[in-house]
């Protein structure tokens, strides 16, 4: 009775279970007496190189070439039975016709003085195939690529591949079927090379396979061979796909016993699916290995010609984006870890702050070390961030060589640059704006195109509705900033009306109301809505009602502004959006001639030894209790009035008052308070800022640049150095028309000096309040603005420093507000 290919098989195995490599029966028509003996001591033996069961192979000297060989043959055990003789020789005839890179050339054959048959060839170098797919996969459990030290990695690997079926297709063309395709067979040199060996049971195409022979290796057979069918090139093909399994695995398609695996193949059990793998495979990669590997002849690739090209046209394209996209993967994975990096660092810093605001600047080293580690800890993770982000943007443009036209990375760039543009226009850096600008022109595909645009909005609400708004863009002529052409915009309440991206000035008409300048800057896609922090609606501007202010009062209405972020003023606060609410303040600093009002006021009270007290001295170097002599005279009835000073220099009357110490600014703003029933007092050194800048964040109060004639500095005369009348230099004026902010005199401010800036609540100004020292204690605070002696760097509106409050200098003065 017949028995089944099952039976059949298992039975042939029984005797093999051993062995995994199964060789075919020598076939009848083999010659072997044709082999001449060869003169044994041409070689020399250098060493072994390798032993198998039936042969062995040595590095052998050829003297008469003068070149190293491998030199392999038969063992003495095998040499007598005519079968292993005669694959011997076969082997090394097949491969000597196959002339390819990818195929080791054979030199010569002959016989040993001993009779033993023996071929030379090109000494091998380098490790299997199976080696190194071991070192790029690592253990099963790992769901990365690796690698290697010398290069070897998935694409690599690929591509060994694809060459190793280039030598396929070559012998194939020549009529030679390997028949034991592996990656133990594949062997890769130092220098590229990529080698099929063990060509010891090809196939000839003219020599008919005997159906129910079995020959290779179970876990890389093709179902046919496996069966001992006839078989043909398509084993190779078949095999040629295992192999590309095993690549992309780390295994063979089967594993187990040999007996078991041939039956599993036999039989048409698919081996497991690569797409379950954990490792990312490309689903394009996956198809060309599985059509390999298919089990019906007729659907599995037709040749390895075409196996190679399936692997080329991958390697050349589509892997290639998915190369590209594992970077945009890796950049992007950096985002939220930049994000974060400065996020901790800007709490860093805030905590940092608020340790250092809570002891005196003479506290002890040991007592600020705290603060200043977290202070460096929040340095580094800043450099570390931008680190980080050279790697994101270096990844990405790494991804674009692959694929130029990738837009995943063309979006994450356009993303980063778009990010990098929104900074460097907060901190009013035209250049590096527009350099990133176009970069993310370049990267952008449409995502960021109302971005481009330039445009924004502003709503407006005011008190009372209904107020007429023209708008005017600030333009810069002759080095400053000055109005365009004002044009309406409508009637309050606006509500989204479109402005180009800049800075402007809204003026504000309304019947029976003082007309209020308005600043707004309109930034790229954004809303001017005027909603202070914590609320959900517009703060209405109040127009002050006709008679509210004073002739020379200057209306600053209420919403953010830009504060800090100039990196060349010195002691300059950190880049800031902050909300302040509105107030008035004097359009010039107290003159002399305000200040002897003050004092000759109290003389006419009784009360001279206070106005003697607060009255300007020369030089400051009296203590609170001493405070040093006044160089005012005094006539008959007592009262102070303006005379020459020790270098016969005539005090002016409209010139800012000086040499007055912080309890004379105080004193006089009660006084004038008083006078006036309004309370006013000293700027908040955050809204002496705003009403320098403005709301844009220039850097003086008329724009952007600095010449000696705008304002009343150092430079600005010729000879001698004085003060300047306070009208003089008109060009020295806010945009809501405040004088002399950058030069004439400094400003005393209300704050206590503090090294990282003011108290602020919410993104809101906070008016400090009064807190007077007593006696001698030393006080600090903070000032602000340029004066005639000082250098063009003190100009600069984010500039401040500290006086004490009982100093009295020649360029320090002060100016009243009044809140609303």
């Amino acid at each position: 009775m017949e028995r089944c290919p099952r039976c059949r098989i298992e039975q042939r195995l029984l005797l093999k279970t051993q062995v995994q490599t199964w060789v075919a029966p020598v076939q009848a028509d083999t010659q072997v007496e044709d082999v001449p003996i060869v003169d044994a001591h041409r070689y020399v033996d250098l060493g072994p190189l390798g032993r198998g069961g039936m042969g062995e192979v040595i590095r052998a000297s050829d003297p008469v070439l003068r070149r190293t060989v491998a030199l392999k043959t038969l063992r003495s055990a095998s040499h007598h039975d005519p079968g292993p003789e005669a694959r011997f020789i076969a082997e090394a005839r097949v491969t000597s016709q196959l002339e390819h890179p990818g195929i080791i050339p054979v030199h010569a054959l002959g016989r040993l003085a001993d009779g033993r048959p023996f071929f030379t060839m090109r000494e091998i170098r380098g490790r299997t195939l199976a080696q190194v797919v071991r070192e790029v996969i690592g253990a099963s459990s790992v769901d990365t690529w690796h690698r290697t030290q010398d290069g070897w990695g998935l694409r690599r690997l690929v591509d060994a591949v694809r060459r190793v079926a280039e030598a396929v297709a070559f012998a194939h063309s020549r009529g030679v079927v390997h028949c034991d395709l592996k990656p133990s067979n594949v062997m890769l040199g130092p220098w590229g090379e990529v080698l099929v060996v063990d060509w010891g049971i090809a196939r000839t195409l003219d020599v008919r396979t005997e159906e129910g022979v079995i020959a290779g290796t179970p876990a890389y057979m093709a179902p046919e061979q496996a069966r001992g069918e006839s078989i043909g090139p398509l084993v190779d093909v078949y095999a040629l796909g295992a192999l590309l399994y095993g690549v992309l695995s780390g295994c063979p398609p089967y594993q187990g016993e040999p007996t078991r695996v041939l039956l599993l193949v036999a039989n048409g059990m698919p081996p497991m699916p690569l797409s379950e793998s954990t490792r990312p495979l490309p689903d394009d990669l996956l198809q060309i290995c599985e059509q390999a590997m298919c089990h019906d002849v007729a659907e599995r690739t037709p040749n390895a010609h075409t196996f190679a090209q399936s692997l080329a046209d991958w390697l050349d394209g589509a892997h290639k984006r998915a190369q590209a996209m594992d970077l945009v993967g890796e950049a992007r994975a950096l985002a939220p870890q930049i994000a974060a990096s400065k996020a901790e660092a800007d709490a860093l810093d805030r905590e940092a702050s608020a340790h250092l605001d809570l002891i005196p600047p003479s506290a002890p080293i040991t007592d600020k070390r705290p603060a200043w580690l977290q202070q460096d800890r929040a340095g580094a993770l800043r450099r570390q961030a931008t680190i980080d982000e050279v790697e994101m943007v270096r990844t990405l443009q790494a991804a674009l060589r692959l694929d130029p036209d990738l837009p995943a990375a063309h979006r994450a760039l356009a993303d980063h640059h778009r990010e990098v543009h929104e900074a460097a226009e907060a901190r009013s850096d035209v250049g590096a704006a527009l350099a990133v600008e176009a970069l993310l022109r370049a990267h952008d595909r449409g995502d960021h195109a109302r971005y481009l645009e330039g445009v924004g909005a502003v709503s407006l609400h005011t008190d009372p509705p209904g107020a007429e708004v023209w708008c005017a863009r600030f333009v810069e002529r002759d080095r400053r900033l000055v109005l365009d052409a004002p044009r309406q915009l409508g009637h309050t309440p606006l509500s989204a009306v479109t402005l180009p991206v800049g800075s402007y000035q809204l003026t504000l008409r309304a019947p029976g109301c003082k007309p209020v300048a308005y600043p707004i800057e309109i930034s790229r896609l954004g809303h001017w809505d005027g909603i202070a922090p914590g609320d959900s609606e517009p703060t209405p501007i109040r127009l002050p009602r006709t008679g509210e202010l004073g002739p020379d009062e200057v209306f600053v209405p209420p919403g953010w502004f830009r504060s800090g972020g100039d990196p060349e003023a010195a002691s300059a606060l950190s880049a800031r959006r902050l909300w302040c609410d509105p107030f008035v303040m004097r359009r010039f600093p107290v003159t002399h001639a305000d200040f002897l009002d003050f004092l000759n006021d109290l003389v006419d009270r009784g009360q001279a030894d206070e106005a003697l007290r607060h009255a300007p001295r020369e030089h400051g170097q009296g203590s609170w209790s001493n405070p040093g002599d006044s160089l005012h005279g005094r006539d008959a009835k007592g009262h102070f009035f303006l005379q020459p000073d020790n270098e016969g220099d005539i005090w002016q009357p409209r010139w800012p008052v000086f040499l007055v110490d912080t309890w004379g600014a105080w004193a006089y703003a009660r006084w004038f308070s008083d006078r006036t029933g309004h309370d006013w007092r000293l700027p908040a050194e955050l809204e002496w800022e705003k009403a320098a800048r403005g709301v844009d964040g220039r850097p003086f109060p008329w724009g952007h640049h600095l010449d000696p004639t705008f304002t009343c500095m150092r430079r600005s005369h010729v000879g001698h150095a004085l003060p300047a009348d306070v009208s003089a230099y008109p060009i020295d004026a806010s945009p809501y028309g405040v004088r002399g902010l950058a030069g004439n005199f400094v400003d005393r401010c209300a704050d206590p000096w503090s090294d990282t800036g003011p108290i602020v609540h919410d993104d809101r100004v906070v008016v400090p309040p009064l807190v007077i020292p007593e006696g001698g204690a030393e006080a600090y605070h903070t000032c602000k603005g340029g004066s005639w002696f000082n250098y063009p760097r003190y100009s600069r509106a984010a500039w401040r420093t500290r006086t004490a409050w009982w100093d009295r200098t020649i360029s320090v003065g002060f100016r009243l507000v009044r809140s609303v």
